[in-house]
């Protein structure tokens, strides 16, 4: 099923930062661009109440998968502030449960990034396709 709505790419873009590897988040960081403030945004969106809604609404994600979502948030949420950067994100024990997480619920929901449409929007697909 092609996803291509903008909450639902925040939604992967939450899981791709959190699962991929420390070489991959250091390539994406530029004086002008920070991973860890695009996971911030991406987790905000992707996770709010007004997402977590329309994904079920459209019987994306199971109930079962909101409640594991919900927790997952709420574990992020507990990483004190001051542990949210790239050094501590592959070292501290709560960023390394969350990103372990994240790598199981990211191949549960088997998302699949195909890249963009001609109108520029992301396209993200999933295994029910």
């Amino acid at each position: 099923m092609k996803k291509n709505e903008s909450i639902w790419v925040d939604l992967y873009n939450t899981l791709y930062l959190l699962t991929v590897s420390e070489d991959t988040i250091r390539s994406l960081e530029t004086p002008i661009f920070d991973p860890l403030d695009e996971l911030d945004t991406a987790l905000t969106i992707g996770f709010s109440n007004k997402a977590i809604s329309f994904y079920v609404e459209r019987a994306w994600l199971t109930k079962s998968k909101v409640v594991e979502l919900e927790k997952f948030k709420a574990q992020i949420e507990q990483i004190d502030t001051e542990y949210w950067n790239v050094t501590d994100f592959f070292e501290v024990d709560g960023w390394i449960l969350v990103r372990e997480w994240a790598k199981k619920i990211f191949n549960d929901l088997e998302m699949i990034n195909v890249g963009y449409n001609s109108s520029g929007e992301q396209i993200i697909y999933t295994g029910d396709d």
